[in-house]
């Protein structure tokens, strides 16, 4: 019982606050400027944190527009190796898709 009504407290002043430390690690991650939505989402559940709804997404588009542009060079047989890295850092289908449709017209 004692250690019910002391989280409880705790939660009441906002020391133990799941939502805030979801925003913080969503943020954190995003900041970074290194990974996709997917990817924190999943960091996220590995700690059992909820997902929050309220913070800004980043532009994934030009973030992984980046991250490929700074690591790899534009020939054909990067398509693969940039694709894979893109995936790894939980970016979707799609924007792996348009992304690489630019650098491969390039």
């Amino acid at each position: 019982d004692v250690l019910e009504d002391v989280v409880a407290a705790l939660e009441g002043e906002h020391f133990l606050d799941d939502q805030r430390l979801a925003r913080d690690v969503y943020r954190y991650y995003a900041r970074k400027g290194q990974y996709g939505h997917l990817y924190i989402v999943n960091r996220l559940r590995r700690r059992c944190l909820p997902v929050p709804e309220d913070v800004e997404r980043p532009d994934e588009y030009a973030l992984a527009g980046d991250l490929v542009k700074r690591k790899f060079s534009y020939r054909a047989d990067e398509a693969r190796k940039a694709a894979r890295f893109l995936q790894y850092r939980g970016f979707s289908p799609s924007v792996i898709r348009d992304v690489l449709e630019d650098f491969t017209v390039h």
